[in-house]
Order: structure tokens, then sequence, then C-alpha cells
């Protein structure tokens, strides 16, 4: 008798009786192809100023680390490819040949710090552009107050 079959019996008017162990559940495959689902970008509802301060952030910050690591990738992979020499033996060729290759992380590198920056702009532009309405509520950029020009007088 195992620990579940002690843990799971029952005594009835007939006498003693197992409850049976159920059956495990059956796995859930994924469709081919999928992978897990992406999790969604805070504040990509759009409903608040506060929302869209969080969404454009969160976007520069992303990219922002994701534009150094391909920067170091692409260091990384022309370091390894300059090492293979050409087949005429040349490490010159060799450094070029990887200079070519590793050039295309460079602007991957390139394109995710635009976005980067342009999502910084993102926020500054929506504050801009909707700054009344936004004071109308109370959430506006606090105005600078303006200071009297200084004279002697």
């Amino acid at each position: 008798m195992t620990a579940y079959d002690e843990r799971h019996r029952t005594a009835t008017s007939t006498g003693w009786e197992y409850i049976p162990e159920p059956a495990p559940a059956p796995e859930k495959k994924a469709p081919k192809g999928a992978g897990p689902a992406p999790a969604p970008v805070p504040g990509s509802d759009f409903m608040s100023n506060e929302e869209i301060r969080t969404y454009s952030e969160t976007l520069r910050r992303a990219h922002r680390e994701a534009a150094v690591e391909r920067v170091m990738d692409a260091e990384q992979l022309e370091a390894v490819l300059k090492t293979i020499p050409t087949q005429d033996g040349s490490l010159g060729g060799a450094r070029m040949r990887a200079r070519r290759v590793s050039r295309h992380l460079r602007r991957i590198a390139k394109a995710e710090q635009l976005i980067a920056k342009e999502a910084t702009s993102l926020y500054a532009a929506f504050e801009r552009e909707y700054e009344v309405e936004l004071r109308k509520i109370g959430r506006a950029r606090s105005q600078q107050q303006r200071r009297a020009p200084f004279s002697w007088s």
C-alpha cells in the first residue's frame, strides 16, 4: 500500500474503499512556432498623461540597453572574425571582411539608439502639444515664475 493509498481511503457501510488517485492533467502544448506571449508594455493603453510618460520611458530604457548590447556584440563579432585569415592567408583582408560583416550589427545599434532618442522626444512633444489641456486638469509642467528685471532704482 502506497502513502497515497493510506491517506485516501474511506470507511463505508460495507467496509473500506479507496479513492482513486486523480489522473494527471493533460499538458497543453503551444502551437508550433508560437513563443511566449510578449509582456505588455506598461502604459500602452494611452489613457492618461502618466501612461504616456511610462510608455515612452519604458521604450527609451529598453532600446537604450539594447543599443549598448548591439555595440558590444558588434565589437566581439569583429574581434572573432578578424582572426580568420582569407583564403590567401592575409590577415589584413580578414580585418576588412570582419568590418564589412560587423558593420550591419553596428547599424542595428544605431537604429536602437534612434528609437531611444525618439521615445524621449515622444513625451516631450506630447507635453508641448497638449499643455493647455493638461493645465486644465492640473497635470501640466509648472511654469517658471518670470523674474522682474534687475535694476538699481
